[in-house]
C-alpha cells in the first residue's frame, strides 16, 4: 500500500505542476467513499474545450480523459491492478506535461 500511496502523491503532484506551469485544468480525486481515483481535465483550459449545449445551458466538454477506458472512469485503490495503473496514469501525466510546455515554448 505505500507504493501505492506514494504513486497517488505523485499523480496529484504532477496535476498541480501542470495546472501551474500551463494553461491547462486538470483535476484529480480521491473519492473514498469507493477507494477510487479519478483524473480528467482541459488541456487548454475550460473555456476552450468544445462547446456543448444541453437543456440551454453551455458546457464544455474535457479533452484529456485517460482514464477513459476504466470502468466508470476511475482507478480502484483496492485491486492487485492498481499499482500498475497508477503508473499508467502518471506516464499519461508526464506525456502531457511535455506535450503542453513543448508547445508553449513554440
Amino acid at each position: 500500500m505505500k507504493t501505492v500511496n506514494q504513486l497517488i502523491l505523485d499523480c496529484v503532484a504532477k496535476v498541480l505542476r501542470i495546472n501551474e506551469t500551463t494553461d491547462a485544468q486538470i483535476s484529480i480525486s480521491v473519492t473514498g467513499h469507493i477507494n477510487a481515483l479519478e483524473c480528467d481535465g482541459y488541456k487548454h483550459g475550460y473555456y476552450k474545450g468544445t462547446k456543448k449545449i444541453i437543456n440551454g445551458e453551455t458546457y464544455y466538454e474535457s479533452d484529456y480523459s485517460p482514464l477513459k477506458d476504466f470502468p466508470c472512469g476511475w482507478i480502484r485503490l483496492n485491486t492487485e491492478d492498481t499499482e500498475s495503473q497508477l503508473r499508467a496514469l502518471l506516464e499519461s501525466l508526464n506525456t502531457l506535461e511535455k506535450e503542453l510546455l513543448t508547445k508553449e515554448a513554440k
